[in-house]
């Protein structure tokens, strides 16, 4: 499917993503010669990211998987926040790991480096839909790391949300110029089903999953403390990790540095 595109094209897309992708893998990605320059379909892409992350767990039992607090969702969702707090807490934090190797991929028939810590007994990562092509738009994290050979009572999900027009808002303000503004609401309707996907196929595989949403921001310490309580990890929690943060980031949805 060419990169751009058109109403019907979208809604071709919203039906295969509600009816759970599968006929998703044959979808043809076309180059847009920017964010993309190889053409593939989806499963190409996603059997050569599950190679490249495969060769990293190919070396560890099951004993040496950490337990992996995977925060998934739309981007500009508040997961930056959620990053700094688990980084804070010591545990070792990461900014788009799969969506990287994807990227990667789309650009590049050399494989990446992937590194990954195995030395800690947790593992924080968020990973975000959007904005930029389709594959950012349906790609499937969890099945990525289940396939590659991560366990799947290693993982729990954190499903992230926030609420539709300010975060539709915030996309705009934020890439208009990159993207055109129509792209950007296409790849913002396909990105909110396909966190739902997401949360219903890890269901099935038995992950684990939390619902956290960015309002919840307003009230952090209580928010934060009862996330953790739910991950069991509310011996991690301290106030510091939130109050205070001064060059460690404010608790709010400031313009990431990184790549979105």
């Amino acid at each position: 499917m060419h990169a751009r595109l058109n109403i019907n094209d979208i809604k071709k897309l919203a039906k295969l993503i509600e009816g759970d992708g599968e006929s998703l893998a044959e979808l043809q990605l076309e180059p847009d010669g920017k964010f993309q320059t190889r053409q593939m379909n989806y499963k190409s892409l996603a059997q050569e990211v599950t190679a490249q992350l495969r060769s990293v767990f190919a070396s560890a039992n099951q004993n040496d998987f950490p337990m992996f607090y995977y925060a998934c969702g739309r981007a500009r969702g508040g997961s930056t926040a959620l990053t700094n707090v688990f980084g804070i807490t010591g545990i070792p934090s990461y900014y788009q790991p799969v969506k990287s190797v994807m990227r990667h991929v789309l650009n590049s028939t050399n494989p990446t480096t992937v590194r990954m810590r195995f030395d800690h007994g947790h593992l924080f990562a968020k990973e975000t839909f959007g904005p930029y092509t389709l594959a950012d738009c349906f790609f499937q994290p969890v099945d990525l790391l289940l396939e590659a050979g991560y366990p799947v009572d290693k993982i729990h999900l954190i499903l992230f949300d926030r609420e539709p027009m300010s975060a539709l808002e915030s996309w705009i303000a934020h890439w208009s110029h990159r993207v055109p503004e129509e792209a950007l609401i296409y790849h913002f309707l396909l990105s909110t089903l396909n966190a739902h996907q997401v949360a219903r196929r890890a269901k099935r595989h038995g992950v684990k999953i939390t619902n956290y949403v960015y309002e919840l921001s307003k009230d952090p310490i209580f928010s934060i403390q009862r996330l953790f309580e739910r991950l069991d990890i509310s011996h991690l929690f301290a106030k510091n990790a939130i109050e205070d943060w001064q060059e460690k980031g404010a608790f709010d949805l400031t313009p990431e540095k990184r790549t979105p």
